[in-house]
């Protein structure tokens, strides 16, 4: 299932993304861009692209010293052996599985950084798979006990799909 957004593909210019990121952006009301990078690496090449954005990276590992000292010089504020919200909530995992991984981790990424007090209002959260990103929402944030607050203020919501491909 393709929006018309598209997949973005590593292996070719990402300017297609980073053109989706800055109209996004441009519109002034994103507080930071949340990035599931297992390795790192992600991070660091959109931080080349949007200097002066506020960029969180997520990994459920430990990055490497250099690219802690690349993220460092790059303003990216790093989440390492970061705990998964919504891993352990089977019913919640399971629904969001069925629009793929990608999904489910940028909304995972983005809990995890206003649990760590990184961000709040709204952000960019971006998840990628093998093919390069996948998953590019519009979130609004919100802390993991307050995903599902009865009040709509308090609670998280998808704003936006800007990247979206469900490659099962």
């Amino acid at each position: 299932m393709n929006s018309n957004k598209g997949e973005i593909n590593q292996n070719k210019e990402n300017t297609r993304l980073y053109d989706i990121l800055s109209d996004s952006i441009s519109k002034g009301d994103i507080d930071a861009i949340v990035i599931a990078s297992r390795t790192g690496n992600l991070s660091l090449k959109i931080a080349e692209k949007f200097k002066g954005v506020k960029l969180v990276s997520v990994t459920e590992f430990i990055y490497s010293d250099e690219i802690k000292k690349e993220m460092k010089k790059a303003n990216i504020n790093p989440i390492e052996k970061s705990n998964l919200p919504i891993q352990d909530k089977t019913t919640v995992r399971d629904t969001l599985l069925m629009f793929g991984s990608g999904v489910k981790t940028a909304i995972e990424v983005a809990t995890i950084a206003a649990d760590k007090g990184l961000v709040s209002g709204k952000v960019i959260s971006i998840s990628s798979g093998k093919k390069g990103v996948d998953t590019a929402l519009l979130i609004k944030t919100s802390k993991s006990n307050n995903m599902f607050d009865p009040d709509p203020e308090k609670r998280l919501a998808v704003i936006d799909f800007l990247v979206f491909n469900n490659s099962i």
